[in-house]
């Protein structure tokens, strides 16, 4: 069940960089089609953070079918990894689980460092307001 194949965004920080090579690792590894990264919006829908390969379709990471594995990373986004088949899922489930709980690693390694990016910024610009 391909829709087409999509190539994956330049990506520019470490940790998106990071994410791309331990999800092609994985396509290496278990003879997957294609995987896709995305982000939860605030109000219940998705937005494709990158993605190589076979297209996974935004409603097959909500009710994926036997082909398509979805896991959570974090608080704030999914990994899918697009198989051949069902059959080609469950036989490489195990290993998929594996690489992605390393994906999930990094995942949420890069939100916290946003976040700590975020408030050193802010204490910053409050710094700056009581020289002001």
């Amino acid at each position: 069940m391909i829709f087409g194949t999509i190539q994956e965004r330049k990506t520019t920080t470490p940790f998106q960089n990071s994410l791309s090579a331990l999800a092609q690792v994985a396509l290496h590894e278990t003879g997957a089609e294609g995987y896709a990264f995305f982000l939860r919006l605030p109000r219940a829908g998705l937005a494709r953070h990158s993605a190589f390969g076979a297209e996974i379709p935004e409603e097959f990471v909500l009710h994926a079918p036997a082909n398509i594995l979805v896991w959570p990373l974090g608080s704030d986004g999914l990994l899918a990894f697009a198989l051949r088949d069902a059959d080609h899922a469950r036989q490489v489930q195990s290993q998929l689980d594996r690489m992605a709980h390393a994906i999930e690693s990094v995942w949420s390694a890069a939100q916290i460092t946003a976040h700590y990016s975020e408030l050193a910024s802010h204490v910053a610009d409050l710094e700056a307001r009581l020289l002001d």
